[in-house]
């Protein structure tokens, strides 16, 4: 595992395992950068879309930008687990849940310019903090309970909608 987050996730997963042998039934899901409408900006994915709603130029992205995520809508996020518990589960099992496409953060930037119909330099902060590389999920196991709906460029749409609906209200 990488850093704490994965460690922590690791030692939790491991005692659901061994809880089996006490005859807990436990799905541990693994989501993937799962994002949407409402998320906090402190998450990378809110804040790319606000600033192309903002129209800013340049648009700042944390890290060189080529780092890579498995973004899944937090709707097919929820639907994958929903499909995967009413399968029934027994004993320990994991389910990864993601779109299995990694996409750079600059790609999402990109995607959410389009989205509004302007095309910014984009600037990496490579000072910023930029987690792990590339992280994209084997979606093998989901795929035999759920495929997810919602591709990223209507997912980003919606986030966008989200937050200019929101930012109309709050004036």
């Amino acid at each position: 595992p990488d850093q704490m987050y994965g460690f922590t996730k690791m030692a939790g997963e491991r005692l659901a395992w061994a809880a089996e042998s006490y005859g807990l039934n436990t799905l541990c899901i693994r989501p993937f950068s799962g994002y949407g409408e409402g998320q906090s900006f402190e998450y990378p994915v809110p804040s790319i879309a606000q600033r192309a709603l903002h129209r800013e130029d340049p648009i700042e992205v944390w890290g060189p930008g080529t780092q890579t995520r498995d973004f899944i809508h937090i709707r097919d996020l929820i639907g994958a687990t929903m499909a995967r518990l009413n399968a029934g589960v027994t004993g320990y099992e994991t389910m990864n849940i993601g779109s299995g496409i990694a996409t750079s953060f600059n790609e999402v930037a990109e995607i959410c310019s389009d989205l509004v119909d302007y095309k910014p330099k984009i600037v990496n902060l490579v000072d910023k903090p930029m987690g792990v590389t590339a992280r994209y999920a084997d979606i093998t196991e989901m795929s035999r309970y759920y495929t997810p709906g919602i591709p990223l460029r209507e997912g980003l749409g919606r986030v966008m909608s989200f937050i200019r609906s929101s930012e109309e209200t709050a004036l």
